[in-house]
C-alpha cells in the first residue's frame, strides 16, 4: 500500500507491511518528517492494536525516524535506516539550528 501523505491518502487496509513516500522538498524539515512518520505510525496501530512496528527509514527520512522512535518506544521495536547521513556534523548542526527556531 503506498501513501503519498497522511492528509490525502489515510492507511485503511490491514497489510503485513506499509510503505510511505513522505512530503519532504529537501528542505531538512526534521520536525515534518517526523510528524508524518508519527501520524502514519499512529494510523497502522489503530488498525493492528498491539502490533510492535519495525521502521525502516532511508537518507534523511532516517534522521527524522530517530526523533520519532522514542516518542513511539512502546509501539517501535526497532529502527532501521539505509543510507542515513547519522554522523553529518553539517546536518546536525542544520537541525539544531532548524529545532531551536522551531521551539522558541
Amino acid at each position: 500500500m503506498w501513501l503519498l501523505h497522511p492528509s490525502t491518502r489515510p492507511v485503511t487496509a490491514l497489510a503485513d507491511f506499509y510503505t510511505a513516500d513522505l512530503q519532504d522538498a529537501g528542505s531538512g524539515d526534521f520536525t515534518g518528517l517526523s510528524a508524518q512518520i508519527g501520524l502514519i505510525t499512529a494510523r497502522i496501530i489503530a488498525l493492528k492494536p498491539g502490533l510492535l512496528l519495525l521502521l525502516v527509514a532511508h537518507s534523511t527520512a532516517g534522521v527524522a525516524a530517530r526523533f520519532t522512535h522514542p516518542a513511539n518506544a512502546t509501539q517501535v521495536k526497532g529502527l532501521i535506516t539505509l543510507g542515513t547521513p547519522h554522523q553529518a556534523q553539517r546536518l546536525l548542526r542544520l537541525l539544531m539550528e532548524f529545532t531551536a527556531r522551531r521551539c522558541a
